[in-house]
């Protein structure tokens, strides 16, 4: 019993090992600013026009998201893996060869994002049910590949572009995206109950879920709208900084190259930031863990605005360290809050749904780019940012533990 004990450890870590190579191929949707400006320049599109392309790209991926839920629970996860794989490849070559915005809004706006949400759901509704004792770590990990892939992608395909062209690079990245994600689908599977037999929480009851629900019964709780309005809130605080990082990087340091690495900077912690809150899940529960996040992010605001104020390179870097740390800390507490208050069985179609934030999300920095465009000062933006947050924390103080539940209503 022992040695099947050590045997499932060692294939769940492998399996997030798996699982976080994936993502850091799929988070390549999150380097379109890489691709951006050379389209721009060369077809003489505007920049919203083409901005709209990554835009369809968050929609469709949302949508691929929920169809690869609903998929996992009937075939497991390599039917939309493998999907993922044959689409990606399409959207980037067809991304290739485009001539007109139309093209590019189906090739990587459509098709890319359809493929990359397919897979992202696929391996995080699997990889994280081997992980019943770690939810948050696991999510974490995973979380944290996908996180930083747009700086790695973007570096690499920044050199890439000039070097070879971006056709030549779009046509690269699809042959090695498609062939990466189809090889390592077959390497992703669901846990069997022998599996979960052989991984002990230790008697510890706080690592049990608080029900097992389906999605009709997840919507049919107050707690998980009043979590759908805190994820929306520091979703869109987190784009809004996330948006501006390099041009506002640029007021201070005057120098746009500098300003670009610098944003970098929110990439790389945002990567951190998943890890750290997502163990804090584990440890902490929900609670202390949203009520952390929130307050990371006003205090990262409120240092945005010192550097604003000041004008120190010094104090922008530390704003940019806090402010990807407090975004990061938003997507594992998705993954553990719905696998911790509506269980595994219906994980990846719970999980979807969630996700579906995005779609407002994206939408609510608009509002921080109308105030940019009226008063000329990113100082709107920032006391935006604390509005949102404020808000996000009225939801955290409404969010209650279920009655029955095993564990700490601090928890």
């Amino acid at each position: 019993m022992e040695q099947n004990t050590h045997k499932t450890s060692s294939f769940r870590w492998a399996e997030l090992i798996v699982g976080t190579v994936i993502l850091l191929v799929l988070g390549s949707l999150y380097a379109w600013s890489t691709y951006r400006g050379t389209l721009v320049d060369e077809f003489g599109w505007s920049i919203s026009s083409a901005q709209l392309t990554f835009s369809i790209s968050m929609m469709t991926f949302c949508l691929g998201s929920l169809i690869s839920g609903i998929i996992i629970g009937k075939t497991g996860p390599k039917v939309p893996a493998v999907a993922s794989a044959v689409l990606m490849f399409a959207g980037l070559f067809l991304s290739s060869v485009i001539s007109s915005l139309t093209m590019l809004y189906l090739a990587y706006g459509v098709l890319y994002g359809l493929g990359v949400g397919l897979g992202y759901n696929a391996v995080m509704g699997t990889v994280v049910k081997w992980f019943p004792d770690k939810t948050g770590l696991a999510s974490g990990i995973l979380l944290m590949g996908f996180g930083i892939s747009s700086l790695i992608v973007g570096k690499v395909g920044a050199a890439l572009i000039t070097g070879i062209g971006w056709r030549d690079t779009f046509l690269y990245f699809g042959i090695a995206f498609g062939i990466i994600v189809l090889v390592l689908s077959f390497f992703i599977r669901t846990p069997k109950l022998s599996d979960m037999a052989g991984i002990q929480a230790a008697g510890d009851k706080k690592s049990e879920p608080y029900a097992e629900m389906d999605f009709r019964g997840m919507l049919a709780t107050k707690n998980f709208w009043l979590f759908f309005i805190w994820v929306i809130m520091l979703s869109a605080a987190g784009l809004c900084i996330v948006g501006n990082s390099t041009t506002f990087a640029d007021t201070i340091c005057s120098d746009l190259e500098t300003a670009a690495t610098i944003a970098g900077i929110i990439s790389v912690c945002n990567g951190i930031g998943r890890v750290i809150f997502g163990t804090m899940f584990d440890a902490r529960g929900y609670r202390m863990t949203m009520i952390s996040v929130v307050i990371l992010f006003v205090i990262a605001t409120a240092v945005l605005l010192a550097a604003s104020f000041t004008g120190s390179f010094a104090v922008l870097i530390l704003s940019y360290v806090l402010a990807g740390l407090a975004y990061g800390g938003v997507t594992p507490t998705n993954s553990a809050f719905i696998a911790k208050f509506y269980g595994k069985t219906n994980y990846a179609l719970n999980f979807s749904i969630i996700n579906l934030n995005l779609l407002v999300a994206s939408y609510l920095p608009q509002v921080a780019s109308m105030l940019l465009d009226k008063t000329g000062s990113y100082n709107s933006t920032f006391y935006y940012m604390l509005v949102l947050a404020a808000v996000a924390l009225v939801m955290v103080l409404l969010i209650r533990t279920p009655s029955g539940s095993t564990s700490s209503p601090a928890k």
